[in-house]
């Protein structure tokens, strides 16, 4: 009798153990769902889904945020590398839209020259610079293999090409432009041949051509400083464009952020004087308004 009860016992223990290590081998726990007993992963998917109470053992106090949380257990990780890829988007795409907005400024010039027939109040100069600016650029995003400034600087060199070629069309004097066409492009193709052919290593190559880039884009932006002077001189702005002045300031800014973001020096530091000399042009906006700009040269006439 004895050994018929230690067998019972001993074969109700086992069916106890191999219970529960098949509730336990997959995670398996038991949770209440509507009065009743239903199998839950250790997970917990089912907690919060069926409204279980937090007592399953698959789903523990201490677990129980990122587990059964839903929406709101996200990783703060997560997230903040979301908003920075949405920060850096909006970033690339004001460097777009402001930049390619500024190169397109020249289609104004470019419809005046094809209806007057004429090069008449239509400057030379910043065709030039600016195509070799954009050049300068290019190459040192083609080395660094920076997509946005091969896609800006390749569209702003072809349309200032066809600004100095419209130019060359109605240009009177065409042997002075060319001349200083010529000029600045043996200087650019000296420049080329030093980077590409007397600098082998591609790390040094790209140092020098930022720097050369960053002195380049800093006097093109503080080129206008005398007209600066003489809007002081005459106490008058009518020499300065209002738009212009928000595209610079609205350019230089986003790309001061863009070389923040990729800790560039050279594209952010060469971008910093357009915000100084857009605040200082604002600042003569204020100083000299429009109607004292109409009183001073009534009184000159």
């Amino acid at each position: 009798m004895e050994e018929v009860w230690t067998r019972a016992l001993r074969r109700r223990s086992e069916e106890r153990g191999t219970s529960s290590g098949s509730a336990s081998e997959g995670g398996w726990g038991f949770g209440a769902v509507s009065g009743g007993t239903a199998p839950a992963r250790g997970g917990g998917a089912e907690c919060a889904g069926r409204g279980s109470s937090a007592a399953g053992r698959g789903c523990s106090r201490s677990r129980q945020p990122q587990a059964c949380g839903g929406r709101w257990a996200r990783d703060p990780t997560v997230v903040v590398m979301e908003a920075g890829d949405f920060l850096d988007s909006l970033i690339y795409g004001a460097c777009v839209i402001f930049t390619l907005g500024m190169f397109s400024a020249g289609l104004s010039d470019l419809r005046h020259m094809r209806m007057t027939r004429s090069v008449d109040n239509v400057q030379f100069l910043p065709f030039l610079t600016t195509e070799v600016n954009n050049l300068g650029w290019l190459s040192y995003g083609a080395l660094k293999g920076d997509g946005i400034l091969i896609v800006v600087n390749t569209v702003g060199a072809a349309l200032q090409t066809l600004y100095i070629l419209a130019y060359l069309h109605y240009c009177p004097r065409k042997r002075v432009v060319l001349l200083q066409t010529a000029t600045l492009l043996g200087v650019l193709l000296l420049g080329y041949g030093y980077f590409w052919l007397l600098v082998p290593n591609p790390e040094v190559r790209l140092q020098q051509l930022g720097l050369f880039c960053s002195v380049f884009t800093i006097s093109m932006y503080l080129s206008p400083l005398a007209d600066l002077a003489k809007v002081i001189q005459t106490k008058s702005t009518q020499c300065l464009s209002y738009p212009l002045t928000i595209a610079t300031l609205l350019t230089s800014a986003s790309w001061c952020l863009y070389g923040f973001r990729l800790r560039d020096p050279y594209i952010m530091v060469s971008n910093f004087p357009g915000i100084v000399t857009s605040f200082i042009r604002f600042w003569l906006f204020w100083k000299y308004p429009q109607e004292q700009d109409r009183n001073y040269w009534l009184l000159q006439t």
